[in-house]
């Protein structure tokens, strides 16, 4: 009987009574300007008794903070006030909107509109009032920032620490009926103590991470009484003007314009259409030479055009990044870097037009794209690309909380008849708090391939107590199975992994401490070996804001065919074995200064590799941050020795939460060179204005079949936005 207990609890965890917070009804709103001194909040019911998340879980917060609500027949209103003991120690550099708040102190306030128990909106924002907004989907599982929601908030700092004023339209929530109930979770961090304190009790049965995120744990928002949810329109024109180059060609005028539409359908289901949309705003892409230099495999570079970013969570299908590692293999049925980009990831493709929906209906998720992408034949790049229509089905539907089941459909269509389709289906179920299983099965077609192995399946499990972690994963990929419109690292291949993880909370300077492994076995479609990774790591973030870790990598590679593993330095086949034994300290990053500093020494190809990363911040007062990444491989292997270094750094200046100037500049040895300059003012809410440089060397040799790709831009984008 103890034993089928223990299980239970393992399984399902303990039932945790939901605080419930009462909103007020005012007669006059508030003037958003950071000091509660009107009236209408005295009325309202205060959200007190926070416990601790981190470091000591389930304990009384340290520091006292009250939440109250209120709300009209437009918008919902928070007043916010933390109390701290410390108030001159207050830690708060970030100030551009949407940038990262982490090592801030902060207030972030959860709300499940929907009240599914599943998704969440999030509002975050520091003693500078600096804006963040995201969304939390399938019970906390995912957690993304790309969402860009309209709303306000003022902050103010005084002898008992800072407050602050927040009204969020209901025009920006997604709810059903007048009288809505909201899931409801704050949370707040102190960033000198690191501890995290929120008011919904979180107990840490789950997982670190997924446990700090349970939407469905959260407590409930009651009250509201005849209000609407947002079911507006949204126009947001641009038009852009300025002079570019390509190839070494003479600069020539840029002037073009496009827009995109939001359209809600529903409360919850979003249409979105665009027309020669535009991304010059974007951040320049990261440089992955000396990853791609020493890695057979290709690398995926992040998504960074927000027209893509947002709802990109709802296309989500193929593996989930749940290890403690950043593993090698990985599949992505759709990856939206493959629109509008060519295969290098850098030059762009037009996007003349095209339409999205998503969002739910009912139980059911739904996304749904279709684009058309411009033919573009260009002899100085090298570019060829045919016209190219786009679509995407992707459908998801909840079998009790953030359990789901889903298909996917996917259909590239060239102008002249060729194609590149793909199907497939997955499961997600959460057997309680600490048990989830999944998998997902997918199918491609391409023309003028034979049908036959070009097949996908794979299945996971993941168990995650409030110690203990255990991620399996097995993975059978065919050699025919080529998503076109999605990312695989490798086909023809069969994987298993194993990854556990031990959290230990020993007391003292060391409040947390990882022990984490993982094996990673890949075989071919016979069962011939392809590759064994074996790692090992032992990560100990401390109390004062410091870390170290230490990382053991043995990496079995069987190469079947030669590898260019630097320009003239080919590898011939063979079985080789890779050992990289990794050092690395992370200073206290609440500090204006800090850096961490990466030592890899190791067998590399039959040769050695020393890897040496350095990063390095300085953030000496709010606003203003520089940022620099350097990172050098020397490699010597029989068939030849190289240096291989990659240098990156960032300037942004703020002088105020709507205006910032931020430069880039990102070198590669023997590849390019880019530099980028950006200033952006939202001078109304949603609305922008870019000026825009940016700069390409192309530092590696012409030869044939190898164009020069020097490329030079220089504009002006302006953006406006229209809603009701």
């Amino acid at each position: 009987m103890i034993g089928a207990s223990v299980l239970w609890h393992l399984l399902v965890g303990a039932a945790v009574a939901a605080p419930q917070l009462t909103v007020s009804r005012f007669d006059e709103a508030p003037r958003i300007d950071g000091v509660l001194d009107e009236a209408v909040w005295s009325s309202a019911q205060p959200a007190t008794d926070f416990t601790q998340f981190l470091p000591r879980n389930g304990e009384p917060a340290t520091e006292r903070t009250e939440v109250r609500f209120g709300y009209d027949s437009r918008s919902l209103y928070i007043g916010v006030r933390c109390f701290d003991s410390e108030p001159d120690a207050l830690v708060a550099r970030t100030l551009r909107q949407d940038a990262d708040q982490s090592n801030d102190d902060r207030i972030e306030i959860h709300l499940d509109t929907l009240h599914d128990r599943s998704n969440a909106v999030v509002f975050v924002t520091n003693p500078l009032g600096a804006r963040a907004d995201g969304t939390l989907l399938a019970d906390g599982q995912e957690q993304r920032w790309d969402w860009d929601a309209v709303w306000q908030v003022e902050t103010t700092r005084d002898s008992a620490g800072w407050t602050a004023e927040i009204a969020i339209p209901f025009d920006t929530l997604r709810f059903q009926g007048d009288a809505p109930t909201f899931g409801l979770q704050l949370e707040r961090f102190v960033s000198r103590k690191q501890e995290l304190m929120v008011w919904a009790p979180l107990p840490n049965d789950s997982g670190l991470e997924t446990s700090a995120r349970r939407v469905s744990r959260y407590g409930e928002l009651v009250g509201l009484r005849g209000v609407e949810a947002g079911g507006r329109i949204e126009v947001r024109p641009y038009v852009k003007l300025g002079a570019g180059s390509r190839g070494g060609a003479p600069l020539e005028p840029i002037a073009t314009g496009g827009a995109d539409l939001k359209l809600g359908l529903t409360p919850s289901l979003v249409a979105d259409l665009t027309a020669n949309p535009d991304f010059s705003e974007a951040a320049v892409p990261e440089l992955v030479t000396g990853v791609i230099g020493v890695n057979r495999f290709g690398v995926r570079l992040p998504e960074q055009r927000p027209f893509f970013r947002e709802g990109a969570d709802l296309f989500a299908f193929g593996d989930r990044p749940e290890s403690f590692f950043e593993i090698p293999e990985r599949l992505l049925l759709f990856d939206t870097r493959r629109i509008g980009l060519a295969d290098d990831g850098v030059q762009a493709v037009p996007i003349l037009g095209g339409a999205r929906v998503t969002g739910r209906a009912g139980p059911l998720s739904v996304a749904a794209l279709n684009l058309t992408t411009a033919a573009v034949s260009d002899p100085v790049t090298g570019l060829d690309e045919p016209l190219r229509n786009w679509s995407v089905l992707r459908l998801r539907s909840r079998l009790g909380g953030a359990s789901s089941v889903g298909v996917m459909g996917l259909d590239r269509q060239d102008d002249g008849g060729g194609f590149n389709r793909a199907a497939g289906a997955d499961l997600n179920l959460q057997l309680g708090p600490a048990l989830r299983v999944g998998g997902y099965a997918a199918k491609t077609s391409t023309a003028g391939v034979p049908a036959g192995d070009d097949h996908a399946v794979n299945g996971d499990v993941l168990l995650q107590t409030a110690h203990f972690e255990l991620h399996t994963v097995a993975t059978d990929i065919g050699s025919r199975f080529d998503p076109q419109m999605g990312f695989v690292t490798r086909a023809g291949m069969r994987k298993l992994q194993v990854s556990p993880l031990l959290l230990l909370t020993p007391p003292g300077e060391f409040n947390r401490v990882y022990v984490a492994a993982n094996w990673d076995e890949v075989v071919g479609r016979d069962f011939e070996p392809q590759s064994r990774l074996v790692q090992g790591e032992v990560f100990a973030p401390m109390a004062s804001g410091h870390s170290l870790a230490g990382l053991v990598t043995y990496d079995r590679e069987v190469l079947t065919e030669p590898f260019e593993l630097y320009p003239g330095v080919v590898v011939p086949p063979g079985t080789y074995d890779l050992v990289s034994n990794l050092f690395v300290y992370g200073s206290d990053f609440d500090r204006p200064y800090g850096a961490i500093v990466w030592l890899d020494p190791g067998p590399f190809f039959g040769g050695f590799r020393f890897r040496t990363r350095l990063i390095g911040y300085w953030r000496p007062v709010p606003g203003l941050s520089l940022d620099v990444n350097w990172e050098r491989q020397q490699i010597s292997v029989p068939q030849g020795a190289f240096v291989s270094n990659v240098v990156n750094s960032s300037l942004t200046v703020s002088p105020s939460r709507v205006l910032s100037l931020r430069g880039t500049f990102e070198l590669a040895s023997d590849d390019r060179l880019i530099g980028q300059a950006l200033l952006e003012w939202s001078y109304e809410p949603n609305a922008f204005l870019y000026v825009v440089w940016q700069e390409e060397q192309d530092l590696r040799p012409i030869g044939p079949g190898r164009p020069q790709l020097d490329g030079r831009t220089v504009s002006l984008k302006w953006t406006s936005f229209w809603g009701g």
